[in-house]
C-alpha cells in the first residue's frame, strides 16, 4: 500500500525541518514517560500507582537536660526529658546517693562527707531506650585528722578543741573542752607523749620531764567519728623561767617538783 500524497508531504516537511522538530519530539517522549512514571499495568489492563506510601515522621531522639549538674547537700533539681517514644518516662537512680521522683525531681542527700559524691540518674522511655545524667553533690563534711575515719556526716559546726596549743609545767593539770561536731559523746585520748587524760578531758602532765621538756598530743573524737587535736608542751627544768605564766584553765599546780629529773647530769 502506497502512502498517500498528504502523508508524503508530512514526511518531506519533517525531513526538511528535522533539526527544529527533534527537540519537540524529545520533550514529548519525556512527558509521556513522566506521566506513566510510578504506574504499572494491572491484571485488568489498567495502571496501578507505585508511588511510595507516606510514612509517619520518626520520633525525636530521647534527650535529658542538663546532662551534668552540681548540687549541694539536700538541694533538689528538676530534670527535663524530651523526645523518645510516647507513653511516658521512667526515672531511676542507677548509682549514687539521693532520690528521684517519677516527675524527674532529684533530691540530694542531707549529708555528703569529705569528698564529692556522684549519682547517675537514668531515664527510660516506653520503647526501652535509656539516657542518663550525672549529678555531683559537693562534699562539705568535717575535716578529719584521723586518716582511718572516712566520710563522716555533715556537722553544723566544725569540731574543735580549746585550747588548741598550751604549755604546762611538770605535774600541772588542765581541762580541755571540745565543741561542735555532732555535739555529743566526746572521747578524749592521748595519741602521743607523756601524761594522762580523764574521760572528761582533764590532762595531767607528768611529774618529771627532764631538761629538754616533752610534748604530747591530746585528741577529741565526737560520736560521728570526726576528730580534732591539741598540742601540749611540758616545759623542762631548764625552761621553767622562760614561761612562768599560768595557762587559763589550770586545775592544779605541780604536786612535787623535787623528784629527780630524768635528763639531769649526775653530780
Amino acid at each position: 500500500m502506497k502512502p498517500s500524497f498528504r502523508f508524503k508531504r508530512v514526511l518531506v516537511h519533517i525531513k526538511q525541518h528535522r533539526f527544529a522538530v527533534a527537540p519537540l519530539l524529545s520533550i514529548f517522549v519525556v512527558f509521556a514517560l513522566f506521566q506513566n512514571c510510578g504506574h504499572q499495568v494491572s491484571s485488568s489492563g489498567g495502571y496501578t500507582n507505585l508511588s511510595p506510601t507516606p510514612t509517619p515522621d520518626a520520633p525525636e531522639p530521647l534527650s535529658i537536660s542538663p546532662t551534668r549538674v552540681t548540687l549541694g547537700a539536700s538541694q533538689t533539681f528538676a530534670f527535663t526529658v524530651t523526645g523518645g517514644a510516647s507513653g511516658g518516662y521512667e526515672f531511676s537512680l542507677s548509682s549514687g546517693p539521693g532520690s528521684v521522683s517519677q516527675a524527674g525531681v532529684y533530691t540530694a542527700p542531707a549529708s555528703v562527707g569529705l569528698r564529692n559524691a556522684v549519682a547517675t540518674l537514668q531515664v527510660r522511655d516506653a520503647s526501652g531506650e535509656m539516657i542518663s545524667a550525672q549529678i555531683i553533690i559537693s562534699g562539705n563534711g568535717t575535716v578529719l585528722l584521723d586518716p582511718s575515719v572516712r566520710d563522716v556526716v555533715v556537722a553544723e559546726e566544725v569540731l574543735s578543741i580549746s585550747p588548741a596549743s598550751v604549755t604546762l609545767r611538770a605535774g600541772q593539770s588542765l581541762a580541755f573542752s571540745a565543741s561542735g561536731g555532732s555535739r555529743r559523746g566526746y572521747v578524749y585520748t592521748l595519741t602521743s607523749g607523756p601524761g594522762s587524760v580523764s574521760s572528761s578531758g582533764v590532762y595531767t602532765a607528768p611529774l618529771s620531764v627532764g631538761v629538754r621538756g616533752a610534748s604530747a598530743t591530746l585528741q577529741a573524737k565526737d560520736s560521728s567519728g570526726a576528730v580534732t587535736s591539741a598540742r601540749i608542751t611540758i616545759a623542762g627544768s631548764s625552761g621553767m623561767t622562760q614561761d612562768t605564766a599560768t595557762p587559763t584553765g589550770i586545775i592544779s599546780d605541780p604536786v612535787t617538783l623535787g623528784a629527780p629529773q630524768d635528763d639531769e647530769p649526775t653530780r
